[in-house]
């Protein structure tokens, strides 16, 4: 059996309960009474609790009648206070067109840095550029057009085998290799060699920062493409 309650019917509940609890209040302040007045108290607050499930639990919705009671000033502000949520709600999503305008301008710093890695004919995973150990005593290159190579790590377990290639920020494809691996921590680390120019524009390694983030900062992750 379902009970609907309407809006005028919620209303004289409620100025019921008010008054149940009102003389629920006088009744078990007063510490003097015989055993009926306390028994009266018990009743009084049982029927009260009663009444305040039975309001709680229904469902709060309007019938067309009520609806129909309503002026038209009113209903068109419940539409349009309907349409305010819904568009908070879209505009609140992380993948928003609002939220994505502002994470644009922090994402084009580290445009370039990430790759898409391709095994076999298939995307399987994105790679980070990372930088060769600055101890090395190699010479720096001075000739743009002299093959350089770049490190890559991405997620060992993905790759299957040769060919393995990467796609660059701009859409180019280039080959790679596998170098080295750590099992323990399914990480690969890719090689690809080309030119200097290619490794300043869209192969720039990444920068890690030796700090814990705090709980709540934002994480900006790439999409299957590689890009933000």
């Amino acid at each position: 059996m379902t009970i609907k309650i309407s809006n005028t019917n919620r209303s004289i509940i409620g100025q019921i309960t008010e008054q149940y609890a009102e003389e629920c209040t006088k009744l078990i302040a007063s510490d003097s009474g015989s055993l009926m007045r306390r028994f009266s108290v018990m009743r009084h607050c049982v029927l009260l609790v009663l009444i305040i499930i039975l309001a709680a639990t229904t469902p709060n919705t309007a019938t067309a009648q009520d609806f129909g009671e309503s002026p038209e000033w009113l209903q068109r502000r419940r539409l349009l206070d309907h349409a305010i949520q819904r568009r908070d709600a879209i505009v609140n999503r992380r993948d928003s067109s609002a939220m994505m305008r502002l994470v644009h301008p922090i994402a084009e710093s580290i445009e370039g840095s990430v790759v898409e890695v391709i095994n076999s004919g298939r995307p399987v995973a994105l790679g980070t550029v990372v930088q060769k150990d600055q101890s090395s005593n190699e010479p720096a290159v001075t000739d743009s057009s002299e093959k350089v190579d770049a490190y890559i790590l991405t997620k060992r377990s993905e790759l299957s085998g040769d060919p393995i290639r990467v796609r660059l920020a701009d859409g180019r494809l280039l080959p790679a290799r596998v170098a080295a691996v750590r099992r323990a921590s399914d990480l690969a680390l890719l090689v690809v060699q080309t030119d200097t120019n290619t490794v300043q524009s869209s192969l720039k390694p990444v920068t890690f920062e030796r700090f814990v983030p705090l709980i709540g900062s934002f994480l900006i992750s790439p999409d299957r493409s590689a890009r933000v």
